[in-house]
């Protein structure tokens, strides 16, 4: 009897096997690149909406919006819609302030970020735009008096004699 000649090469079987391992690789690969994209985004998202949180924090700050609650969205990224809110502090003139900026994702959940800052009130601290606090001392009024603005009087002068 004969025994059978081995051949080279792979079986029918053998190729079926690699396909079913490389297509489940790569389903699996497709999947991670799909994760990798929606968490890309989601972390630009994030950045773009603290962006806009310190934004709007700096305009309470700096008196360019006043220090109320409110709400709203923004000018120049429409689809972020901003709240905040201001209480006052146990100091005067001193407010608790949260932003919180939010926006919606295309697949239904919400992205938000909120900020809170102690901030003085603009109104009491002034600005520089205000115009300097008149004075009515001027220099040539300050020479003429010595230069001293104290109230202490001068004691008489010494009798020389006896």
């Amino acid at each position: 009897m004969r025994r059978p000649v081995a051949r080279p090469g792979l079986s029918l079987l053998e190729v079926l096997i690699a396909l079913a391992v490389l297509l489940i690789s790569l389903t699996g690969l497709g999947y991670l690149l799909t994760m990798a994209g929606n968490l890309a985004q989601q972390g630009q998202m994030r950045t773009e909406a603290a962006q806009l949180c310190q934004s709007k924090l700096a305009e309470l700050a700096a008196g360019a919006t006043p220090l109320s609650s409110g709400e709203g969205a923004f000018e120049e990224a429409p689809q972020y819609q901003w709240s905040v809110s201001a209480e006052q502090g146990a100091a005067q003139g001193l407010w608790n302030v949260t932003v919180r900026v939010s926006r919606e994702r295309p697949g239904g959940s919400r992205i938000q970020v909120a900020l809170n800052q102690m901030i003085l009130d603009p109104s009491a601290i002034g600005s520089t735009q205000d115009a300097p606090p008149s004075s009515t001392t001027t220099a040539a009024d300050t020479s003429a008096t010595g230069g001293s603005s104290g109230s202490t009087p001068t004691p008489p002068p010494a009798s020389g004699g006896n």
